[in-house]
């Protein structure tokens, strides 16, 4: 599967493999391009290869910021809306 350009360079895609929710606490890996972009935007976000429960509460931040649903759960939406918002918070 290939990336998409956004204007800031190379944009991983939402892996659709065997995981297509990542969960707090859960076991998916693959999480890591998420949290990165995530920090990059000025969430304090401790997560790498898995979403930690402790980051919960950033990236319902992060979702209610972008006005999309609020569930703490990283799917399509969220994981496309944090990598095509251009401003740091």
């Amino acid at each position: 599967m290939m990336g998409a350009s956004t204007g800031h360079g190379w944009t991983p895609p939402y892996p659709l493999g065997a995981v297509l929710l990542f969960v707090p606490g859960g076991r998916a890996r693959g999480f890591r391009p998420f949290a990165d972009r995530l920090r990059s935007l000025g969430y304090d976000v401790r997560s790498q290869n898995r979403y930690l429960r402790a980051d919960e509460d950033e990236v319902r931040r992060f979702q209610a910021d972008e006005r999309i649903h609020v569930d703490g759960i990283v799917g399509a939406q969220t994981w496309c809306a944090a990598l095509t918002t251009r401003e740091s918070r």
